[in-house]
């Protein structure tokens, strides 16, 4: 039997390929094996805590995680008991910061504080404040972006609710206006709509924050919640519709063509409220991007394994993914839900009381000018982990014309609890001389397919 390549990244450029992976990611095999790759679920949800509205912002801070939701501004301790602290008002996203003893949180036209020495919420309210977008914090200042403008602005020595209107200085360089910030091993990103600078703190006496000479980036970014942190360095969503990897002070590419083509074809609007987030689990290192109606994942991990880059879908519901904002905290990987916060669990397969599809299309087979027949296809799957009483299904699909049209769903069962080892067959496939094999499942259980073989002639 003819293997036929089962793992790989939601990559569609129909009909030339038309490949999908959504909630399930390909991973390598660092070791022999049956085959190089085995599709891993993505992970499940469990219910950590339940706050009203829906997701603006997250972060931790000491024992607590912070989360804005709807028009509050939640403390939730390590058993998912929620605390509203006060009104943050306003529905788009926040910007939020901390330094050990205040959170910090922005909404565009307002600054709000929580010193937790004192337990007290409060509304900035020094006339020197200005309105502002982004904040962070950075050598005991919390640093600003004053709105629709190319300022940043800094508070008093570790100390938010204090402003001087002479600790404010312009972005400078080419005329785009700045859009946000980032903190990166100690220095300050400046993204701009084109361009990005680097700024230090030099202990200047007239604004302790300096331009970095020589280290301007020709990149810009188009979208303030675009921008994440990770393994030391920071991944944005780029000006001209790429996806860019910080290295040293260099912008490396880690979107592909697919991906650069669907953001193409998306609204300045749609680019403009896109969304991400990072963080690490299992040794993976994710980008979670969410634009235009869609959630992309980048495996930065996998991606330097085999060099190239490796991007799959996360959905819930056939809509965006739900985990909107994250923090990590208690040990656990927090996720801002509306109305709800949970927490992502790889042993967990179902979101809740929801079922997670999964899907798994294939890049076509194709036998150039000569058709051919499949009379039978072999599936190897690892199954068998899960709470299951009744068999789940498995369906299959396929499309003669590059992924334009296709068949109805074969369904076929799949082992219970306990079956580590499942084959599953489909017969008659068909003939014809391009062939697109589409896999789906939703199931409470474990399911890693590791193995596709086809008999063909």
């Amino acid at each position: 039997m003819a293997e036929i390549p089962l793992a790989g990244a939601s990559y569609d450029l129909t009909p030339i390929t038309t490949q999908k992976s959504v909630n399930l990611e390909p991973v390598v095999l660092e070791a022999s094996g049956v085959t190089q790759f085995r599709l891993k679920q993505t992970p499940g949800m469990v219910a950590f805590s339940t706050v009203a509205g829906s997701p603006r912002g997250a972060l931790q801070m000491g024992d607590y995680a912070y989360f804005v939701q709807g028009q509050a501004l939640y403390k939730v301790d390590e058993n998912g008991a929620a605390e509203n602290l006060g009104i943050v008002n306003g529905s788009d996203r926040v910007s939020m910061a901390a330094n050990g003893t205040y959170v910090v949180v922005v909404n565009g036209s307002e600054g709000y504080t929580y010193n937790v020495s004192t337990d007290t919420f409060a509304q900035i309210t020094d006339e020197d404040f200005l309105a502002a977008d982004v904040v962070v914090y950075l050598d005991g200042y919390f640093v600003f972006h004053q709105t629709d403008s190319d300022n940043v602005f800094i508070s008093a020595l570790n100390n938010p609710t204090s402003f001087d209107a002479t600790e404010i200085q312009a972005k400078g360089g080419t005329a785009d206006y700045l859009v946000t910030l980032k903190v990166i091993n100690g220095d300050l990103v400046l993204f701009g709509g084109r361009h990005s600078y680097y700024w230090r703190n030099t202990g200047n006496v007239d604004f302790p924050f300096q331009n970095i000479e020589g280290a301007e980036m020709q990149r810009g970014c188009p979208a303030v919640h675009s921008v994440a942190g990770i393994d030391n360095s920071v991944i944005f969503l780029g000006d001209d519709g790429i996806v860019y990897w910080i290295e040293g002070y260099v912008p490396k590419r880690v979107s592909n063509n697919a991906l650069e083509e669907y953001l193409s074809g998306l609204t300045s609007t749609q680019i403009a409220d896109a969304y991400a987030f990072a963080y690490t689990q299992g040794g993976q290192y994710y980008y979670v991007l969410t634009v235009g109606g869609r959630t992309w994942v980048y495996n930065r991990t996998q991606s330097l394994l085999i060099q190239q880059s490796l991007w799959h879908e996360r959905s819930s519901n056939d809509t965006v993914w739900r985990a909107q904002t994250h923090c990590y905290a208690f040990g656990k990987h927090l996720v801002g839900d509306d109305g709800a916060i949970w927490y992502l669990s790889t042993t967990t397969y179902v979101e809740g009381s929801d079922v997670i599809k999964r899907t798994r299309r294939l890049a076509p087979i194709w036998a150039e000018d000569e058709s051919f027949t499949i009379s039978k296809l072999r599936l190897l799957m690892r199954v068998g982990i899960g709470s299951l009483t009744v068999a789940p299904m498995i369906d299959l699909r396929s499309s003669n014309d590059g992924g334009y049209t296709w068949t109805d769903p074969k369904s076929r069962e799949v082992g219970l609890e306990g079956d580590y080892h499942t084959t599953v067959i489909w017969r008659r496939m068909g003939r014809s001389d391009r062939k697109v094999l589409e896999f789906e499942w939703t199931a409470d259980a474990n399911f890693e397919p590791y193995g596709l073989y086809a008999d063909a002639g």
